[in-house]
């Protein structure tokens, strides 16, 4: 179990079984861009594995075992920013 967590919008577990954590946004009481974060509960605690994601909104673990990340879902105009954004994943401590 872990705790701390702020605008959590995704959840993913990788092959090994650990869980993986998307915030939309970290330090800030409304929506705010490049501030989203990735972060792999293990046992030993908390890591981060991306963070200054652009209000990112989703996030699944594609086939070659990287996390593939909705980005710019929502927010003020231009409409049509959004981009799917691959994370490599690097191992386990």
């Amino acid at each position: 179990m872990a705790t701390g967590f702020t605008t959590v919008l995704g959840v993913a577990f990788d092959h090994e079984g650990y869980m993986y954590v998307l915030e939309n946004t970290t330090g800030n009481l409304f929506p705010t861009p490049f501030t989203g974060k990735i972060l792999r509960v293990t046992d030993e605690g908390v890591q981060e594995i991306a963070s200054g994601l652009f209000l990112p909104t989703a996030m699944t673990f594609g086939p070659d075992g990287d996390l593939y990340v909705s980005s710019v879902g929502f927010g003020p105009p231009p409409i049509g920013l959004g981009e799917i954004d691959r994370v490599t994943v690097p191992p386990v401590n």
